[in-house]
């Protein structure tokens, strides 16, 4: 005979964890895949993930960008973080973007760029780039606060 423990909270602590679902302000369910497209269309310079760490998003090397679970959920819930964030977002954006012409006048190509937002919102990055004539260069990585 078996026996054990069951509650309600362990399925939604995974669908979380997952990425499957997040909760709303009004208590309904939002999928974070939904989620994660209405903020693809505001960043479109960026491929937009959920994630924990560095990653490809969908096989994509260059302008990847994880977002924490929590932080999302925390976007979901809170209308002025998600205002914050959102601008956050939209000023990586516009950051890369000037780092790639920089490094696209210098003869250069980007190899790969990763980019993560943690659960408190702080930008990390790492990046490599290569020169034209086949010689690598690594970047460094930063971990940066673009809050203004």
């Amino acid at each position: 005979m078996r026996s054990g423990i069951r509650n309600n909270y362990s399925n939604v602590a995974v669908r979380m964890i997952t990425g499957s679902h997040a909760f709303t302000a009004a208590g309904k369910t939002k999928s974070t895949r939904d989620y994660l497209k209405k903020l693809q269309k505001q960043v479109p310079y960026l491929k937009l993930g959920a994630g924990s760490g560095f990653s490809a998003v969908r096989g994509v090397r260059v302008n990847t960008l994880n977002i924490s679970p929590g932080l999302l959920a925390q976007m979901q819930r809170d209308p002025k973080k998600e205002r914050e964030c959102i601008q956050q977002l939209k000023d990586i954006q516009f950051a890369l973007r000037m780092v790639d012409s920089c490094i696209k006048t210098s003869g250069k190509r980007v190899v790969y760029r990763y980019c993560y937002l943690d659960g408190n919102g702080k930008y990390h990055a790492c990046s490599q780039t290569k020169k034209e004539d086949g010689k690598r260069r690594t970047g460094i990585g930063a971990n940066v606060d673009l809050r203004l």
